[in-house]
C-alpha cells in the first residue's frame, strides 16, 4: 500500500497528467445482480474481493476472490478473464452497483469490472497517481490523486470531468457525510472539508500526526488514525458538527483500524484490539501469527475480521480470516502484497 508512512514504496518516477481518456464507449454498467452472483465455483454472496498490489513498475498487480462459505480462494481473476495484465500497483476497490472499480496507482487508471465475471466493461486512463474513489449520486466518483494537487469529480458514465479543486498537500482516503467530504491529508497532517454543493474547499481540521486511515464512527463522529515523524501512532476522535478534536497517543504500532457496531478495533503487529477511548481501555480480541501484517479490515455485518500478509514483498502474500470472537476461518495464499479489501455481502 504506497500510502502507509510504516511502510510505504518511494516513487521514484512521476507520471506526467494529461487529459483523461477512456476506451469502449459504449461501456454498460447495468442494474445491480439480483440473483445469486459466481465466479467459476465461487459464491459472490459472502465473498472478499482482494487487490494485490504487486511490485512497482512490474505490473503483477492482481486480483482474488475468498468464498468464506466454501473456504476456498481464486487467484489471478483480471488476467484469467481478459488475457492481459491488470496493470501497475493496485492502490484500491471497490463496489458500485454491479461494477468493480478497481484504481491503478502507478498506470494511472480506473477500471471497471463486471463484479460476475471480472471481464473489463471501461477504463478510464490519464490520471497521475489515484488513489481512492468516493461515490456520489448515481454516476460520479471524486478520486484523490498523490501527485497532480487536484482533488477530481469524474462521472464515469458521460466519461467527463466534472470539476477539479486544486488542493495542497497529499489526499488520501474519503468519508462522505450529507453535503460534506472529509478527506485525509497525509502530507499537511489535516483533515481536509470539501462542500460537494459548491465543490469548493470549506475548510481544514488540523492534526499532530499524518492521518493514513479514517472510518465513520457515527453520524456525527469520525476517527483518524495514523503516526507522526517520529512514527508514534495516534487516534482521533472528530466531531462532524463542531470539528472539535480529541487526540489520543497510543502505546502501540499500527498496521490499520476499523469500526464495527460503533466501536473501534486497533490492529497491530501480533493483535486486534478493542479501544475504548473515553476510559483509555484497550482490550485484546485475539492473536494473530502474520509475517508482515499490512491491511485489516472489518466486515459490518457480520464481523469478519480480515488481516493481510505481505510477507517478503516480492512473493505471494497471504490473507487470514478471523471472527472477533477469536475464531479463525481460514488462511489463503493470494497474489504480490495484498492490501485492497472489499467485502461483496
Amino acid at each position: 500500500m504506497l500510502c502507509k508512512p510504516v511502510r510505504k514504496f518511494i516513487y521514484i518516477l512521476l507520471v506526467l497528467f494529461s487529459s483523461l481518456s477512456c476506451q469502449n464507449d459504449g461501456a454498460y454498467f447495468g442494474p445491480v445482480y439480483t440473483e445469486t452472483d459466481t465466479v467459476g465455483n465461487v459464491n459472490l454472496e459472502k465473498s472478499i474481493i482482494i487487490g494485490c498490489e504487486g511490485n512497482f513498475q512490474y505490473s503483477n498487480a492482481s486480483l482474488s476472490i475468498i468464498d468464506l462459505d466454501r473456504s476456498e480462494v481464486q487467484n489471478n481473476l483480471y488476467r484469467n478473464a481478459n488475457n492481459r495484465a491488470l496493470g501497475d500497483v493496485l492502490q484500491s476497490i471497490q463496489l458500485q452497483g454491479d461494477s468493480l472499480f478497481v484504481v491503478m496507482n502507478n498506470s494511472g487508471s480506473i477500471k471497471i469490472l463486471n463484479s460476475k465475471t471480472f471481464e473489463e466493461i471501461d477504463s478510464f486512463d490519464g490520471f497521475v497517481s489515484p488513489r481512492h474513489l468516493q461515490f456520489v449520486g448515481n454516476d460520479e466518483f471524486y478520486v484523490t490523486d498523490l501527485y497532480s494537487n487536484n482533488l477530481i469529480r469524474f462521472n464515469y458514465r458521460t466519461k467527463q470531468i466534472v470539476y477539479e479543486i486544486e488542493t495542497e498537500g497529499w489526499q488520501e482516503e474519503m468519508i462522505l457525510s450529507d453535503d460534506q467530504l472529509y478527506i485525509s491529508n497525509i502530507e499537511k497532517e489535516r483533515i481536509d472539508v470539501i462542500n460537494l454543493s459548491s465543490n469548493s474547499i470549506a475548510g481544514s481540521i488540523m492534526l499532530s500526526f499524518k492521518p493514513t486511515f479514517i472510518r465513520k464512527l457515527s453520524e456525527s463522529l469520525i476517527v483518524v488514525a495514523g503516526i507522526d515523524i517520529n512514527e508514534q501512532a495516534h487516534l482521533a476522535k472528530i466531531s462532524l458538527v463542531s470539528h472539535k478534536v480529541d487526540e489520543y497517543e497510543m502505546s502501540t504500532s499500527l498496521v490499520g483500524f476499523d469500526v464495527y457496531n460503533d466501536e473501534i478495533y486497533w490492529c497491530n503487529r501480533k493483535s486486534i484490539l478493542k479501544i475504548d477511548l473515553e476510559n483509555s481501555i484497550s482490550v485484546k480480541v485475539l492473536d494473530f501469527s502474520i509475517t508482515t501484517p499490512y491491511n485489516f479490515r472489518i466486515q459490518a455485518s457480520e464481523g469478519y475480521c480480515v488481516i493481510t500478509d505481505a510477507r517478503d514483498y516480492i512473493s505471494n502474500g497471504s490473507v487470514s480470516v478471523y471472527k472477533l470472537s477469536g475464531q479463525k476461518i481460514g488462511q489463503f495464499e493470494v497474489g504480490i502484497i495484498p492490501q485492497a479489501l472489499c467485502f461483496a455481502f
